[in-house]
């Protein structure tokens, strides 16, 4: 099987303490963990080893279709990495993300985002490593403009 990875480096203008926060706090999380063309009216974690989380994505134009993805929290070091499991209901293969966040400045943060697993039984069933490459692009332009003061 090939493990196909989508890996996405983007610099935000905030401290690193601000970008991991988006990351773990559900009342930020539900302001940008969603492409653009949805919204995520629920979110809730428990960062720490162990710990859960969960987001509801549903589209804007047609709110009684969405999604949720789950996981686990594998690895927290704060505030420079986070490592996760992914999986959406209903589908039983598992994805892990791992953000990566490094202090270029104190106003300035590099964030690389490694979300792998992507093997060929999951592309198959629709679930493929571009799906994802484009939702996380939009949804970093989301965190952008939180991490700039906008919503």
């Amino acid at each position: 099987m090939i493990d196909q990875q989508v890996v996405i480096t983007k610099t935000f203008s905030a401290p690193i303490e601000k970008v991991f926060q988006a990351w773990i706090d559900p009342r930020l999380m539900m302001k940008w963990y969603s492409p653009e063309n949805m919204t995520a009216p629920h979110a809730e974690a428990d960062p720490r080893i162990g710990g859960v989380y969960a987001i509801t994505m549903i589209y804007n134009k047609n709110p009684d279709q969405g999604m949720t993805v789950r996981g686990v929290y594998k690895e927290i070091q704060k505030p420079t990495k986070l490592r996760f499991t992914w999986q959406w209901d209903g589908q039983e293969d598992e994805t892990e993300v791992a953000v990566l966040l490094r202090e270029i400045s104190d106003k300035r943060t590099e964030m690389t985002l490694i979300h792998s697993g992507f093997e060929d039984k999951i592309y198959e069933k629709g679930f493929a490593k571009a799906d994802h490459d484009g939702g996380w692009n939009s949804a970093f332009n989301k965190l952008d403009l939180l991490m700039k003061g906008g919503e």
